[in-house]
């Protein structure tokens, strides 16, 4: 049951979203992004495949997808990964799975869950890099550093 601050989308409807996204990000018209399409599919999608697609009219085959990721040179997970916040995504068996629940699907055990998350740990990260070049440095001043000695 989805509560009522709740935005229900269909699995076709997520990736519809991403791949308007991807078109606007390479300001293309529909015919061009479906010509894109043609070295994966063997064939363009036309204007109205686009739109289609676009709108959550398209059930997707995995190739389309895989398709699709060469095509925009993004990855597959990009279609699939943090939907927006406070959106179920409804299958056809007519359950539900949250976004939350969509993205930890996607990602292997012990993965950031969220763009956020491997936001925060790309920080930690560098600031863990950081303290351990500071604390180089700090060293090489203690005991004297060779390359300052050759100067």
């Amino acid at each position: 049951m989805v509560r009522a601050d709740m935005r229900e989308m269909s699995i076709n409807d997520l990736v519809g979203t991403r791949i308007r996204y991807l078109r606007g990000r390479l300001k293309e018209s529909g015919d061009r992004f479906g010509q894109r399409l043609e070295p994966y599919l063997g064939k363009p999608w036309s204007r109205q495949t686009v739109w289609e697609a676009e709108n959550g009219k398209r059930e997707f085959r995995i190739e389309e997808v895989f398709a699709l990721a060469q095509a925009a040179k993004v990855t597959v997970q990009f279609f699939f990964v943090d939907p927006p916040k406070k959106t179920t995504i409804k299958w056809q068996s007519g359950s539900d799975v949250s976004a939350t629940e969509l993205t930890s699907l996607l990602r292997e055990p012990g993965q950031p869950t969220s763009r956020r998350e491997e936001v925060r740990a790309a920080r930690r990260l560098v600031k863990e890099a950081q303290d351990r070049l500071r604390n180089a440095d700090e060293y090489l001043k203690f005991i004297g550093d060779p390359e300052d000695a050759k100067r």
